[in-house]
């Protein structure tokens, strides 16, 4: 079981990613939060994500629109009981800044977001493939 967190503000986009894993029959739970606030107090397991079971991989969308948008990342990076977690990163082509910043703070893989729902059940494919290797060159992806 792949435990997945996705930041992806709209609803929409997000309900795909849980079609796209479910179509490609890839165990998992995903966990969907609109913003970096809540994926920080998910990945901190504070208040209402005290319960919360840690992903073992984090699909960041850097579209959203709250600012902070790599501090996920930094926190990632910079707590050793997290830095492990693997990034993918979903990102346009024109957010080379934003690109940039991440690679700086080791994102995994970096994803064009589908302009087609089809496309997301790539994403899921990519997604489930980092855990896979992740898990297979012995990186624990969960403490």
């Amino acid at each position: 079981m792949i435990q997945v967190l996705l930041i992806e503000a709209n609803v929409e986009q997000a309900d795909r990613m849980q079609d796209a894993f479910k179509s490609i029959d890839a165990p998992n739970n995903l966990t969907a939060v609109p913003d970096c606030e809540d994926a920080l107090d998910l990945l901190r397991m504070n208040a209402q994500f005290s319960e919360a079971l840690r992903p073992d991989v984090v699909v960041l969308d850097l579209n959203i629109l709250s600012t902070g948008r790599t501090e996920v990342l930094e926190e990632l990076k910079s707590h050793e009981a997290l830095r492990a977690i693997p990034v993918v990163v979903l990102t346009r082509p024109e957010r080379t800044a934003d690109m940039k910043k991440a690679y700086d703070l080791d994102a995994t893989h970096f994803v064009t977001m589908p302009d087609q729902p089809d496309g997301y059940q790539q994403v899921a494919k990519i997604v489930t493939d980092v855990v896979n290797y992740a898990r297979l060159n012995n990186r624990p992806t969960t403490l």
